[in-house]
């Protein structure tokens, strides 16, 4: 499962685990740009998100 969060001062992907691991991925974007790519993002990619998230993979 991913989020995208402007939290901690900077723009990034939060990934999560079902066992419960978490990774950041810093993004050089700006707010605006990156609710644009999250947007289009999650559109075109969220059955595989879900399915990796089901499988474990994160």
């Amino acid at each position: 499962m991913i989020r995208y969060d402007t939290a901690h001062g900077f723009v990034h992907i939060d990934g999560f685990t079902r066992q419960g691991k978490v990774s950041k991925e810093r993004l050089g974007l700006t707010r605006a740009e990156a609710l644009t790519r999250a947007e289009r993002d999650i559109k075109q990619n969220w059955a595989m998100y879900r399915e990796r998230f089901l499988r474990g993979d994160g």
